[in-house]
């Protein structure tokens, strides 16, 4: 993070982050997993950061001049990803809506604070 803030980073790594930004947001922001899990006080459109993550995802595929950042990207998946998803998705997680909003409180208010 401390290179994201310093403007340090490669536009790579910052793209391989929005991935799996865009994932875990995909995830929070499935329509079964809103309706049926979150409290609905949460369930708030304005909040929702996936067209947003894929139009900067757009912008940064098209502002690579020496190779498209595709084919420079590891696979969608990332052994911290499929762990976080097991946690997210669990029996357990699913069937408490207060878990659930704990995880949606850690990623909307890290994105709307600037992370």
């Amino acid at each position: 993070m401390q290179a994201i803030y310093d403007k340090a980073i490669l536009d790579v790594a910052y793209t391989h982050y929005l991935r799996d930004m865009l994932a875990i947001f995909q995830a929070l922001e499935e329509p079964s997993l809103v309706a049926e899990v979150l409290p609905p006080s949460l369930v708030d459109p304005c909040l929702f950061r996936c067209d947003a993550i894929k139009d900067d995802l757009a912008a940064l595929s098209t502002s690579s001049t020496d190779c498209p950042l595709a084919t420079k990207l590891p696979p969608l998946s990332s052994p911290a990803l499929d762990t976080y998803f097991k946690e997210l998705f669990s029996p357990a997680q699913l069937a408490d809506g207060d878990e659930m909003a704990c995880h949606h409180f850690l990623h909307y208010n890290a994105m709307l604070s600037g992370g």
